[in-house]
């Protein structure tokens, strides 16, 4: 076979294949229009989110009422249950009963002066409440009003601390 006709076969089976490797000239080099497609098939990435577990306390008993005295207004005058916290806490009030008492309430006293109060018949629809005093240093005091009638008296109240920002 003579040189002219293998550099002849030699194109010809060269210029097709030139097709099929994606060849490109210089015009057609700036207007590249190819797509990257992403195949997320088997994407098996899991997302874990972390809830933050929330401690609850809970606190109650059956208290002797000669043991709290009580003040002018019936309410008893030593604390039954007091907690403190401090700045960027807040108390979150999830249970406040009692029993053999005509009422209850939670006496919030801040370093800052303020205070609030949290009756126990007038939880949220949602039978929860916050106590006062996320913004400061705070003293949180149960305090009750016994029946006359009865020599005990018995409370209970559940309640977690969340943490707050305090702008």
């Amino acid at each position: 076979m003579t040189t002219d006709k293998l550099f002849v076969i030699m194109l010809v089976i060269l210029i097709p294949m030139t097709g099929c490797f994606g060849a490109l000239d210089n015009a057609d080099a700036e207007e590249n229009t190819s797509e990257t497609i992403v195949n997320n098939y088997y994407n098996n990435t899991t997302t874990i989110i972390d809830t933050p577990v929330i401690e609850k306390f809970a606190v109650g008993g059956v208290f002797a009422q000669a043991d709290y005295p009580t003040d002018s207004s019936g309410y008893s005058v030593d604390e039954i249950h007091s907690f403190n916290t401090t700045a960027g806490e807040i108390i979150l009030i999830h249970f406040f009963d009692a029993n053999q008492v005509q009422g209850g309430y939670i006496l919030s006293e801040c370093t800052d002066s303020s205070s609030g109060g949290s009756n126990q018949y007038y939880l949220d629809d949602d039978g929860t409440e916050y106590l006062w005093g996320a913004h400061s240093d705070c003293t949180h005091k149960v305090r009750l009003m016994p029946q006359q009638s009865q020599d005990e008296f018995a409370f209970s109240l559940i309640y977690s601390i969340e943490s707050v920002t305090v702008v």
